[in-house]
């Protein structure tokens, strides 16, 4: 199961998607922020109250956590779920 959580990234996480809050971002601002700081993905999926800047299609058996930054930002990591990779193979 997927989870999402507030926490801080480790070094084997990879960044999944970063939302901007329209109350804080103009989509042109959103998208300055993330070229300067080298992000891709500068076509959004635009929602009510959020710009979301996909870098990574989600792994099936990932789980998830996001950081809020105190700017209006939320990055969402994704880090390959310990219980599928410490699976045995089925044979």
């Amino acid at each position: 199961m997927n989870r999402l959580a507030t926490a801080t990234s480790s070094a084997k996480d990879e960044v999944q998607t970063i939302l901007f809050r329209k109350k804080d971002w103009t989509f042109h601002d959103a998208v300055d922020w993330l070229r300067a700081k080298g992000y891709k993905g500068l076509d959004p999926d635009v929602k009510p109250a959020t710009y979301r800047f996909r870098q990574k299609d989600p792994k099936p058996d990932a789980d998830f956590r996001s950081v809020a930054l105190p700017d209006g930002v939320v990055i969402v990591y994704q880090h390959a779920g310990a219980a599928a990779s410490s699976q045995a193979p089925v044979r």
